[in-house]
């Protein structure tokens, strides 16, 4: 969910992946929302855009950007389209809550 800020509702600066992970889970199984140009509902999708993922996590664009500097969000580069797919971004947050292992 979004404030019309267009900053998540009850999200800050100072989100940590352990924060959103729980919000992941229920995404992941949540209905399916279909968008304008393409076909397959988020839930179908492999990969996603930094838009995309926005909106399954309630991070704003800058932590998205920070974290996958950091490594903590496997993405991969297409040109000049980032892309993250939906699974790994699931396990690695799972890793994270975790402490890292496995």
């Amino acid at each position: 969910m979004k404030a019309r800020s267009g900053k998540a509702v009850g999200m800050n600066k100072h989100s940590t992946p352990e924060s959103v992970t729980s919000n992941a889970k229920l995404a992941a199984k949540s209905q399916p929302q279909h968008t304008p140009g393409n076909d397959l509902p988020h839930g179908d999708r492999q990969f996603l855009t930094n838009s995309q993922l926005q909106e399954i996590l309630p991070l704003s664009r800058r932590s998205i950007f920070e974290w996958r500097r950091k490594g903590i969000l496997p993405s991969i580069q297409v040109g000049s389209k980032i892309l993250y797919h939906r699974e790994s971004v699931i396990a690695a947050l799972l890793r994270q809550q975790r402490g890292g292992l496995v």
